[in-house]
């Protein structure tokens, strides 16, 4: 998972013709496409765009402005199932840029309210964890990483470093 800056970095290193909208107020993009997509459900290569979907991502500073992602929808022509192809700035079912806690934890399918009962924190103050408004205390912090089996700092590693500033 990125953090904003790597992220931010990362769209301006797309190709020109990725670059949809690109103002000060808003930055609209897509991913390029690659030549050859696999379907999820049964692996089949014979699949085609389906349609587009923006959205709005969150969790990026407001002097940056909003960015958009004009995701890609394929639909595969052998099972008719629909998908999107994974990005390397979101995890799965994710909005929010630069939420480590909320895209380790999707992207292991864990639930919210697994995390709570095996780590015994309440659920209110979870939620301010992944919504980046509170970092824990280190033992609860330490227990999270644990349970998701990562380490404190790729959760926490760049509000700690902003915070200390």
């Amino acid at each position: 998972m990125m953090s904003v800056k790597s992220f931010l970095e990362y769209v301006a290193t797309l190709p020109e013709d990725c670059i949809e909208v690109k103002t000060e107020e808003e930055t609209r993009f897509h991913l390029p496409r690659k030549e050859s997509v696999v379907c999820p459900a049964c692996g089949s290569t014979y699949a085609s765009i389906d349609k587009y979907h923006l959205q709005r991502l969150r969790g990026l500073p407001a002097a940056v402005g909003a960015y958009f992602y004009n995701r890609r929808r394929y639909r595969c022509k052998d099972c008719g199932k629909t998908f999107a192809k994974p990005n390397p700035f979101l995890g799965r079912r994710q909005r929010a840029i630069g939420n480590r806690l909320r895209q380790i934890r999707a992207q292991k399918k864990i639930t919210q309210g697994q995390v709570v009962e095996a780590c015994g924190v309440p659920l209110y103050l979870y939620r301010k964890y992944e919504d980046n408004a509170e970092i824990p205390s280190l033992m609860v912090a330490m227990k999270i990483a644990d349970y998701l089996n990562t380490d404190v700092l790729e959760l926490w590693g760049d509000q700690l470093s902003s915070a200390s500033k």
